[in-house]
């Protein structure tokens, strides 16, 4: 399998050209550094490639990607909510809402905890 080879979109001379890393010639020269932009997104696209950006004095501005997740994720995050069934047994808290009988209970638990230890 051969390595991936981005485009980068830098100055050459007073324009801005497109070239592909490790190429010596340019694949495009634009006259305004957005147009070479665009142009090095359009060739990135196209090859699930990497977009460089340099600014004037050749340092890197930015880098967008267009190819598989170097580093994806390890799974899916599944965040589920227990619904509150309809016939879920609920009691009123001292606020006057509605909360389930489970949850009055670590409330509950929770209060004599707290004031266990404050004694």
């Amino acid at each position: 399998m051969s390595k991936a080879k981005n485009q980068h979109a830098a100055t050459h001379g007073d324009q801005w050209g497109v070239c592909r890393e490790g190429n010596k010639r340019l694949t495009s020269i634009q006259p305004a550094q957005a147009e070479a932009i665009d142009a090095a997104h359009e060739i990135a696209r196209r090859q699930h490639n990497e977009v460089v950006i340099r600014r004037p004095d050749g340092t890197i501005r930015d880098r967008d990607r267009y190819g598989p997740d170097r580093c994806p994720p390890r799974g899916p995050k599944i965040l589920s909510f227990r619904a509150l069934p309809e016939a879920a047994p609920t009691v009123s808290s001292s606020n006057g809402t509605q909360i389930r009988t489970s949850e009055a209970r670590v409330i509950r638990a929770r209060t004599t905890l707290v004031a266990s230890v404050e004694r």
